[in-house]
């Protein structure tokens, strides 16, 4: 698939997990009180949202970066297009190999949301492992949870980077060319070969547009969209 529609469906992807976690209470913010100065309009949660957003349409484009005229090459110019994506495409094994491996590249960019998954919830943990532990580990372990539950709002960010890594896996395992698995040593394909999308085809275009109007809709009529601005609150 292109680029534009790697960001696009994943972002779109991402938003609808937010919207489900909202919806059932889940802490994906973590705490939201700024420990950073931000502007008096903006709250940490509209900058931690916006974030995300951005964290992800990157990760949709990160797996191209062993292609040197892809869109996330061409973005870090001149250094992407010829030093960074050459080398990266060589250690890989190709284009679509190694960065495009569903079980193994696609796990590994997830690991940054899980440690700060842990942060945020180590505060129950600790508590749990309390009568175990002797007084002198348990104050150490108390005071690296206590660091890292200051960049728990941003557990935010490294998911909707993972998120949109392995987005991008998924959408390409839909295309003719599908995708690798490491462990498997074989392609992965999503659809059967007859439905499967080709890019720039009508029918990636046709998808994007078709999932942009859905999620549009069900986004607006959710009511979140204010909430997560948090301009007035």
């Amino acid at each position: 698939m292109q680029g534009s529609s790697h960001t696009t469906l994943s972002v779109i992807g991402f938003g609808a997990v937010i919207v489900a976690a909202e919806t059932i209470g889940a802490p994906v913010f973590g705490n939201t009180t700024p420990f950073i100065s931000m502007l008096p309009i903006l709250s940490l949660k509209t900058v931690v949202v916006a974030s995300s957003f951005i964290a992800c349409g990157l990760g949709a484009l990160l797996p191209d970066i062993d292609e040197p005229n892809s869109k996330i090459s061409h973005l870090m110019g001149f250094i992407g297009r010829w030093i960074i994506s050459p080398i990266i495409r060589r250690l890989s094994g190709g284009h679509r190999e190694g960065t495009h491996t569903i079980d193994l590249a696609g796990p590994v960019m997830l690991i940054p949301a899980l440690i700060l998954l842990l942060a945020q919830t180590s505060g129950g943990v600790a508590q749990w492992l309390a009568p175990y532990l002797p007084s002198q580990s348990f104050d150490i372990a108390t005071r690296i949870i206590e660091i890292a539950a200051r960049f728990s709002p941003f557990f935010l960010i490294a998911l909707g980077f993972g998120f949109g890594y392995n987005a991008h896996l998924w959408e390409d395992a839909m295309t003719p060319h599908g995708v690798p698995s490491f462990f498997l040593r074989t392609q992965v394909h999503l659809l059967p070969a007859w439905f499967r999308i080709r890019t720039g085809s009508i029918w990636e275009h046709a998808l994007v547009g078709l999932m942009l109007m859905i999620s549009g809709a069900l986004l607006w009529q959710s009511g979140l969209v204010w909430k997560w601005v948090g301009v007035f609150h």
